[in-house]
């Protein structure tokens, strides 16, 4: 099992010019980066120009110090005093970015900033085509299934990370669709979704397909204990309406908390 590496990191230009900063997953803190640099929207901007000019496989990411996560910032810091890094945009590693983001006017000159830089940059037809060619390289069979291939090995290799990532998720999404509001809007952005989905004869018959094998696997009522053949059976006993039955799988999956005044499991555990 990979362990995840925690500490400060250091991130250096072929122009000598350093970035350092501070993480409790390291590979998680440089997707992060890249991600930014790709978009054009890094909050460094020396570290932008850089890979700008340069190209991201040019920078060389390390983990410099590694630490415990309590004691991050103040190594942060001691770095951050011995290197004097030029790509840092406070020499202060307790002023967190997402602290700064609370003030409305840096708020304000750092949206106004990217709304120009990205104004310029998608103004030029070179640098659209190379994002949508990238957005298209993204969305490949062959790229799908390695991006759910490598969260899978990443959850199995960090069963804790990947729970607690989960955890915040679902307490999110919770927090989100309390919202009256938002639930509405999210409702009506998921049907027509759905509608555009339904158009496609390959995503009615995996849908389908899923459906029905959803709908033969074993359930139980977690009141009573009783085991039932599929979720059909387990619907007949309780007086649910067949065209509602399906909400029972979705008890199952943890996307509803009861069904027909019952609550359910899969048997095996599985979800």
């Amino acid at each position: 099992m990979k362990s995840i590496q925690c500490g400060v990191y250091k991130i250096q230009t072929p122009c000598r010019g350093v970035y350092i900063g501070s993480t409790g997953n390291l590979r998680k803190r440089m997707g992060e980066h890249r991600s930014l640099l790709r978009g054009g929207r890094h909050h460094s901007a020396g570290l932008q120009a850089a890979a700008d000019r340069y190209g991201i496989d040019a920078l060389v990411f390390e983990l410099v110090l590694p630490c415990a996560p309590d004691e991050l910032l103040e190594f942060e810091q001691a770095a951050i005093e011995c290197l004097d890094p030029e790509f840092n945009r406070s020499k202060n590693s307790h002023e967190a970015l997402s602290t700064l983001w609370r003030d409305p006017s840096f708020r304000k000159r750092n949206t106004e900033r990217a709304t120009a830089q990205n104004n310029t940059r998608w103004a030029n037809p070179e640098y659209r085509n190379k994002r949508r060619g990238s957005v298209a390289a993204m969305l490949t069979p062959e790229a799908i299934r390695k991006s759910v291939a490598g969260r899978a090995r990443f959850h199995r290799e960090n069963p804790a990370e990947a729970k607690r990532i989960s955890d915040a998720a679902s307490e999110r999404f919770v927090r989100m669709h309390a919202d009256p509001e938002f639930a509405a809007r999210h409702a009506l952005r998921m049907a027509d979704v759905m509608r555009d989905r339904r158009r496609d004869p390959e995503f009615n018959r995996r849908f389908k397909e899923a459906v029905a094998k959803s709908n033969s696997r074993p359930v139980q009522c977690i009141e009573t204990g009783r085991v039932f053949e599929s979720i059909k059976l387990a619907a007949a006993w309780a007086g649910i309406a067949p065209q509602s039955a399906g909400n029972i799988g979705g008890v199952c999956h943890g996307r509803i908390k009861s069904c027909g005044g019952y609550h359910w499991k899969f048997p095996d555990g599985d979800k």
